[in-house]
């Protein structure tokens, strides 16, 4: 009985390991932390990358993440370089290498090097799958 309880336990605590390390795996390669009321990106180790000095982030996608800066949406790299100046009222994730944008109460839609290449003259916008939005 003492060794099936044993044995039982091992196999347990190896299951939650195996699982924690793919959990591990999964995790994105920047992080979201929080100091105070600004947030910045860390690797898995928690070590800084990219230091807290914004209102809110968002997770990357495409290579960018959505970041706030005085109210105002942008997008930094994996490096911390602001691709897209933090002007926009808000904004979509990137999604076919364009996000949608709101400037003005008007949306339009920018690219990855942070280009406007619609112009904000719509009510509303989605998200370009096939080349369509």
């Amino acid at each position: 009985m003492v060794l099936f309880i044993l044995f039982f336990t091992s196999c347990t605590n190896f299951k939650t390991q195996s699982q924690f390390e793919k959990n591990l795996q999964e995790l994105p390669a920047l992080i979201p932390y929080r100091v105070r009321d600004k947030w910045g990106f860390s690797n898995k180790d928690k070590k800084i990358v990219i230091p807290a000095i914004y209102d809110w982030v968002d997770f990357f996608n495409e290579g960018l993440a959505r970041v706030a800066l005085n109210g105002k949406v942008g997008f930094i790299d994996t490096q911390g370089n602001m691709v897209a100046k933090s002007i926009y009222d808000w904004s979509d994730n990137f999604n076919n290498g364009l996000a949608a944008v709101s400037l003005n109460r008007k949306m339009g839609y920018i690219d990855k090097k942070g280009h406007m290449v619609i112009d904000p003259i719509f009510e509303e916008a989605f998200h370009f799958d096939e080349n369509v939005a």
